[in-house]
């Protein structure tokens, strides 16, 4: 990711890198690792497979923003975390915040909890 050691002239993984690396333009180091997060989050939860296609097509799919996230639709929270990771524009990305504090990561009782909020809301 791009706050780790660089290592010869590597700036990260071919196939897991934010588009404005591969373009080679500047941007936050933060976005850049928040992209490849949500990479990595898709991976995980969809047992290996990855959201921009096979590796010979990744960065180039990167570049053109072509992404299936079909795998992760039926999961709400997932589907809306990992497209907000997959931005193309990094100040489009959430932050490292936004993140630790999205619904996907949230447990049992603060999703009971929204929900019996939100249902009895405007009922008094």
């Amino acid at each position: 990711m791009g706050i780790s050691k660089r290592l010869r002239d590597s700036v990260g993984s071919r196939g897991w890198q934010a588009p404005e690396r591969l373009l080679n333009k500047e941007g936050q180091m933060s976005a850049v690792d928040l992209f490849s997060f949500g990479c990595l989050l898709f991976f995980c939860m969809t047992d290996g497979n990855h959201p921009f296609g096979d590796m010979l097509e990744r960065d180039m799919n990167i570049v053109d923003d072509k992404k299936d996230l079909f795998l992760v639709a039926d999961i709400p929270e997932a589907f809306d975390l990992i497209s907000y990771l997959l931005e193309p524009n990094p100040e489009s990305r959430p932050t490292a915040a936004d993140v630790y504090n999205h619904p996907l990561f949230w447990d049992h009782k603060t999703r009971i909890d929204l929900l019996r909020n939100r249902s009895y809301r405007g009922r008094i």
